[in-house]
């Protein structure tokens, strides 16, 4: 019987950054250590996109989520808002109403 370990996306998340380091090692570790006793370690594709997420938005850990949420929102804000304004600006096609 194959044996699977799943993880998280706090843990994918760590294995892509090294972040934070101490947790890094010792994840490292744990994970050599199943994959060495024949155990498969796999990551949802829930765990992949949400990792995606958090990386594309700056979240890199969960040690301090909300200064990290706060620096999410505001990136998000800035993005949103660059957007309305490039819109606002943009004009308007022939015969489309505003």
């Amino acid at each position: 019987m194959i044996l699977r370990y799943g993880i998280d996306t706090s843990v994918l998340v760590r294995l892509l950054t090294g972040r934070p380091r101490d947790r890094f090692a010792h994840t490292v570790r744990h994970l050599t250590a199943l994959a060495g006793d024949g155990t498969t370690v796999v990551a949802s594709n829930q765990v992949i996109g949400e990792g995606l997420l958090r990386l594309s938005l700056g979240i890199e850990a969960c040690e301090d989520l909300e200064a990290d949420l706060k620096r999410a929102l505001s990136r998000a804000a800035a993005v949103v808002g660059a957007t309305d304004e490039a819109t606002a600006r943009r004009p308007a096609a022939h015969g489309a109403r505003r």
